[in-house]
């Protein structure tokens, strides 16, 4: 998994990225945990390696309702806003998994 330099070299200090992806795993791991969705956003990670300074980073994963999930939320200042988060939160809380097959 890549992270998206480009797109998050180009944040504005208010703006995010979400960068959410979901998969199906026969035998998960079993370090593995089950994650709460949407998840709290606490803590974000600045610097975060591999980025340019000035951006925080929340980064998680787990299993939500059997999908293994891996969620990054880029934030265009290291502290981000009561504003972002409430944002960021607000956009997480649509998102719907799939029904297993």
């Amino acid at each position: 998994m890549c992270l998206p330099h480009r797109t998050v070299a180009r944040l504005p200090a208010d703006g995010i990225a979400l960068q959410l992806q979901i998969g199906f795993e026969r035998n998960p791991p079993k370090w593995m945990r089950r994650l709460r969705w949407p998840p709290g956003l606490r803590p974000v990670v600045a610097p975060f390696e591999g980025l340019p300074r000035g951006f925080g980073v929340y980064q998680t994963y787990g299993f939500v309702r059997g999908w293994s999930t891996s969620l990054f939320v880029f934030f265009g200042r290291p502290k981000p806003t009561t504003q972002q988060l409430a944002r960021a939160r607000a956009e997480l809380a649509t998102v719907s998994f799939p029904r297993h097959r």
